[in-house]
């Protein structure tokens, strides 16, 4: 069982190495760490990007997302309550203290609104979810992405379609547009909508993983990424550093580090800004900074 957050410190996890941060804190409004890295001087810009054809999505569900209770929500979140979702079309999710609307992309420009209902999947390479991505963009297919459906139970909720559409609308605009801002196009995006129906971010739009080593930031200076993201001041439920170097099969690109953001927490719609290390599926370190993990460096 995964341990509260709130409540607990992480079960005895491995003591980090001579990388870990030196300055240890909360982390203040919006979860950003209090020991930012900075990246290399001259650091080139990465050119587009193809997402890997192979997915690298985890056998089991992100670390602090994962189903751990037998109804399937995860084990370290407190019931916070909060509405059951509308079934009626074109309902929005309720909306998120401290969450502007996501009618405009990050630059102030008016998006198109989302059709409130119809077949998404095929119209997806039609709906823009902000300023650098379509829906398409967020449904590779080389990404493993489920598609949409008409409605979905997930995290004790039912979710339509539109709402799903929306949920990424809201994290591509609000989390991915900023951090392809200031990292380029050369970032891979490794998984993003997944079909299950537990409570992982990902399964109901607002979770991703990314990967960085086309950026130049390789194996663990990924830590460095997640300070920067951190830094950028955009929400976030999860941003988690992560890597499980011993339980991916050979080869799956997954076993390099990689960086989850889940926007909100599904079950209760919250935004924790919950930052740290993952190690082995398990949290690492302290809460509130990205500790280095055993066999990495950077």
């Amino acid at each position: 069982m995964w341990p509260n957050p709130e409540t607990g410190s992480p079960k005895n996890p491995p003591a980090a190495n001579s990388n870990a941060p030196t300055t240890p804190g909360a982390p203040p409004a919006g979860g950003a760490p209090t020991t930012p890295v900075a990246p290399s001087p001259g650091q080139p810009q990465p050119t587009e990007t193809v997402a890997p054809t192979a997915s690298n999505e985890p056998a089991y569900e992100d670390p602090g997302c994962a189903s751990a209770n037998s109804d399937g929500s995860p084990s370290f979140m407190g019931d916070e309550g909060g509405a059951p979702t509308s079934t009626e079309p074109g309902t929005p999710v309720p909306p998120a203290a401290g969450l502007r609307k996501t009618d405009t992309d990050f630059k102030g420009n008016k998006l198109p609104p989302i059709p409130t209902s119809g077949n998404y999947n095929a119209m997806a390479s039609k709906i823009k979810l902000s300023h650098f991505y379509t829906l398409q963009d967020a449904l590779n297919p080389a990404l493993g992405a489920a598609s949409i459906p008409g409605s979905k139970s997930a995290a004790g909720r039912t979710w339509t379609g539109y709402q799903i559409v929306q949920n990424l609308r809201d994290l591509f605009v609000l989390c991915i547009d900023p951090i392809r801002a200031r990292f380029g196009a050369g970032f891979v995006i490794t998984s993003t909508l997944r079909p299950k129906s537990n409570g992982s971010a990902h399964n109901v739009g607002w979770g991703i993983d990314m990967q960085f080593a086309s950026c130049g930031y390789v194996g663990g200076r990924h830590r460095e990424v997640a300070n920067i993201i951190a830094k950028l001041g955009i929400p976030y439920d999860q941003l988690l550093y992560e890597w499980a170097p011993a339980v991916r099969p050979k080869g799956d690109p997954s076993k390099a580090p990689w960086i989850h953001i889940g926007l909100r927490q599904p079950k209760t719609l919250a935004v924790r800004g919950w930052a740290q290390s993952f190690y082995r599926d398990e949290p690492y370190g302290k809460k509130g900074q990205f500790d280095q993990m055993p066999g990495l460096r950077g």
